[in-house]
């Protein structure tokens, strides 16, 4: 598991409960994802966690914190590091769904920062 080592730095966001890490070319292929999907993936999920109770999973793909865009981890974990203890992240994700016509679900959720 990664850790955090700087403020900006792709891997576990403490707060939340979540790792995530940047889109490879090897996890667009494993989640079906199309190419021009940009964001941060979660990787894992600590249990009870606000991430975990909020209902995140690892595959769902991060691409909006709040009003910001994040093309990448470090983009998704600068965000989140913004959001002070007891505050609030609205999360904009993409959640693969094989009962979509179009194949995932674009889902809003607010999660609560330890």
């Amino acid at each position: 598991r990664a850790t955090e080592r700087s403020s900006v730095e792709p891997g576990q966001n403490k707060g939340f409960g979540m790792t995530i890490e940047n889109i490879t070319a090897e996890m667009t292929r494993q989640l079906r994802l199309q190419d021009s999907v940009r964001g941060a993936v979660i990787t894992d999920i600590d249990q009870g966690s606000p991430a975990a109770r909020q209902g995140l999973r690892p595959g769902d793909i991060i691409y909006r914190v709040g009003s910001v865009p994040v093309t990448s981890a470090v983009e998704a974990q600068r965000e989140l590091n913004r959001v002070p203890a007891g505050g609030t992240a609205l999360l904009r994700i993409i959640r693969r769904d094989q009962t979509s016509s179009k194949g995932y679900q674009e889902l809003f959720l607010t999660v609560t920062k330890n």
